[in-house]
């Protein structure tokens, strides 16, 4: 939980929250928990955790590995600066969102990882 959270404010900021809760996380959250429910109604018990948590713990690892070491070449560095007389300083958030789409990644499935694990 707290990794998440500071490493999206270090990176780009506390203005990328909400865009990331509303636009990032909520979907692929609906999303998820509509492939487990059908998961839930077509796979024993078991076999549904298993599936449910492997890709989760697969970005762990690949985050780990590859993404996290390289995000300074992955990133748009300067997307920012580049829409800041395009975009309204309002939605800065969400550039920054895709600025940093690496560290979105993680914060998404950080999330996911809450919710799938507790149910």
């Amino acid at each position: 939980q707290n990794l998440k959270d500071a490493l999206i404010i270090t990176t780009g900021g506390a203005e990328m929250l909400p865009f990331l809760a509303s636009y990032v996380v909520l979907p692929t959250s609906l999303t998820f928990f509509y492939l487990y429910s059908k998961m839930c109604a077509n796979l024993p018990p078991t076999q549904v955790f298993y599936y449910a948590i492997t890709p989760l713990v697969a970005f762990y690892a690949f985050f780990t590995t590859v993404l996290y070491p390289a995000h300074a070449a992955l990133h748009p560095a300067g997307l920012s600066e580049l829409a800041t007389g395009i975009i309204p300083i309002g939605l800065m958030g969400a550039v920054r969102v895709v600025e940093n789409w690496t560290f979105s990644a993680f914060f998404c499935v950080a999330e996911l990882w809450g919710s799938v694990v507790i149910s």
